[in-house]
C-alpha cells in the first residue's frame, strides 16, 4: 500500500495501480489502497472505478471523511449538485470542524449560483483556518459572483501576487 501511494505521488500511475491492486488482493480491507485507487481512477476520468473504490473504502471505515468527500465530488462533477449537497450536509454534521468539507459546500453553492451562501461559507473556512489559501481565492470568486468587484479584484490579484502560477489563481484572474 505504501509503495503504491509513493508510486502514485511520483507520477508512475500504471505501476501504482498494479501495486495497489496487489495490496487489495493481499488485504481486501485496506482502506488506503482503495482510497488511493479511487483517486487514480478519478484522475484518469474513470468515474465508475473511482466510485467503486471510494465506496469500498467507506465499507471498510465509514468514519473517514476523504472517501465521503470524493464521492460528493463525483456527484458534483456529474452535475448532481443537489445530491452532492445532501451528502455534504450529512458529512458536515459528522465533521463540523473539517475545513475541506466546508470548502466543498462552498463550491457546491457556487455551482448552484447561491453566491452569498458561498461567500459566507468561504469566510467561515478562513476564520477556521486562516492559512488555507484556497479559501481566500474562492472567497474572491464568490465576491466576484455577488457583484463585489473591488473586493474580488483585491483578493484575486493579491492571491496571484503572493502565489505565482497557481492554476486556480490564474483561472480566477481570467474570470
Amino acid at each position: 500500500q505504501i509503495k503504491g501511494s509513493v508510486l502514485a505521488r511520483m507520477g508512475q500511475v500504471e505501476q501504482a495501480i498494479e501495486t495497489l491492486k496487489s495490496s487489495i488482493v493481499i488485504n481486501p480491507n485496506n482502506y488506503q489502497s482503495h482510497n488511493v485507487l479511487g483517486h487514480l481512477y478519478y484522475a484518469a476520468n474513470l468515474r465508475n472505478e473511482a466510485e467503486h473504490h471510494f465506496n469500498m473504502a467507506l465499507k471498510i471505515d465509514a468514519d473517514k471523511v476523504d472517501a465521503q468527500l470524493n464521492l460528493a465530488k463525483i456527484m458534483m462533477d456529474d452535475g448532481d449538485v443537489e445530491r452532492a449537497m445532501k451528502k455534504l450536509s450529512h458529512i458536515e454534521q459528522n465533521f463540523p470542524q473539517e475545513p475541506t468539507v466546508k470548502m466543498m459546500i462552498g463550491q457546491a453553492f457556487l455551482e448552484n449560483k447561491a453566491y452569498s451562501f458561498a461567500e459566507k461559507t468561504f469566510e467561515k473556512v478562513r476564520e477556521m483556518l486562516p492559512e488555507y489559501i484556497m479559501a481566500e481565492l474562492y472567497l474572491g470568486i464568490a465576491k466576484l459572483s455577488t457583484g463585489d468587484q473591488k473586493q474580488a479584484e483585491k483578493i484575486i490579484l493579491g492571491f496571484n501576487q503572493k502565489y505565482k502560477n497557481v492554476k486556480e489563481g490564474l483561472a480566477a484572474m481570467g474570470l
